[in-house]
């Protein structure tokens, strides 16, 4: 098996944190997808995309990227690329409903204040230009231009604009899976990366689906982030596996064990702010991570 030089691993972080550091639309998440699936090729061959839909009309292809045998895999590692929409409060684990709520309520806000600015252009400027002298003029042709932009703009706004602050949520994720699957080739272990995590957890939803019978799904997320690390399942046995993690018993799929980088308070288990938009990634947090990830079989 050919093993990635050093070198490779830098070239990985500078590629996921600049070039492909967004992916939130359809043609980013293809471009960061051939560029996933090129890079493993080069240690390992068994590599698929499972392109899905969630309703059979559904306009959208919801993609997922598997590493190993998934077949015979009784273990899977995963973690979604996809990148979430700017909020301005805590991320709060688990909690989909806040989600939704927090994305729903900034997208209303955003879009009110942009069209408030557009209908105010139109006042001040786009009227009293376009209403006087010819519109082949040069000012009149300029403001016609001008609406071009916005309403490409206006598009984006309105389905949520995309964080710029993805090193912790969740390339730090993305990275060490990627690194621990050129070390773990074990037949009985797997690898997922996985769409629709920061939006619905379609991609998650899908790998149960197909993952069928006993395996063990460990969830990795902001795993580079500067928190303690715990391990959250239902399944007592399953999360005590998880060494390094500390052991949280919660409702949930029996199956799944979610290896998460978090501040934990009365709310349940959370990331600032702060955390999230963090220039440098716990090497210690993903250290942890890749000697567990070398231990399973």
């Amino acid at each position: 098996m050919e093993q990635v030089a050093p070198q490779g691993l830098m070239d990985w972080y500078i590629r996921y944190t600049t070039v492909f550091r967004k992916r939130n639309t359809h043609k980013q998440k293809g471009l960061f997808l051939k560029s996933l699936e090129a890079d493993i090729r080069g240690f390992r061959s068994d590599v698929a995309v499972d392109d899905f839909k969630l309703h059979e009309k559904d306009p959208y292809v919801y993609r997922n990227l598997y590493v190993g045998d998934m077949h015979r895999a009784n273990t899977v590692i995963c973690t979604y690329y996809d990148t979430p929409t700017t909020v301005w409060r805590p991320y709060r684990y688990f909690d989909v409903a806040q989600h939704a709520k927090t994305a729903t309520a900034w997208i209303a806000l955003s879009s009110f204040i942009y069209i408030a600015l557009g209908f105010a252009f139109t006042a001040l400027v786009g009227i009293p230009v376009l209403s006087h002298g010819p519109l082949l003029a040069l000012w009149p042709i300029v403001t016609i231009l001008a609406y071009i932009p916005y309403f490409l703009i206006m598009g984006q706004v309105t389905r949520g604009w995309p964080t710029r602050h993805t090193l912790v949520q969740n390339t730090s994720s993305v990275l060490a899976l990627l690194d621990a699957a050129q070390h773990q080739t074990h037949p009985s272990v797997a690898f997922a990366f996985l769409d629709g995590g920061a939006a619905n957890e379609a991609g998650l939803a899908r790998l149960l689906r197909r993952k069928k019978g006993e395996a063990t799904v460990y969830t990795v997320e902001n795993i580079g982030a500067a928190g303690e690390l715990y391990a959250v399942g239902a399944n007592e046995r399953r999360v005590a596996r998880a060494q390094g993690f500390t052991p949280v018993n919660q409702a949930g799929d029996p199956r799944v064990v979610h290896l998460i980088s978090a501040t934990r308070s009365d709310q349940g288990f959370e990331l600032t702010p702060a955390a999230l938009k963090a220039r440098q990634l716990n090497d210690a947090n993903m250290e942890v991570l890749a000697t567990l990830v070398e231990s399973l079989r």
